[in-house]
């Protein structure tokens, strides 16, 4: 409590302050699905291509 009154704060302030940052993590850490599936499509896509190419290939 000294701490906090020499720089000006309350302890509800100090209690808010870290309540909006651990939300603030909680928000960064949230992976974006729709992107992740999109991504996911993408490569199975690419792999799809190579292997047809490889597999083109290994039959010549």
């Amino acid at each position: 409590m000294n701490k906090a009154k020499a720089e000006g704060k309350t302890a509800s302030e100090l209690i808010m302050g870290w309540i909006r940052s651990y939300m603030a993590e909680e928000l960064q850490g949230t992976p974006d699905l729709a992107k992740m599936q999109t991504d996911l499509e993408n490569l199975k896509q690419q792999v799809a291509v190579l292997q047809n190419e490889y597999l083109g290939k290994l039959a010549a």
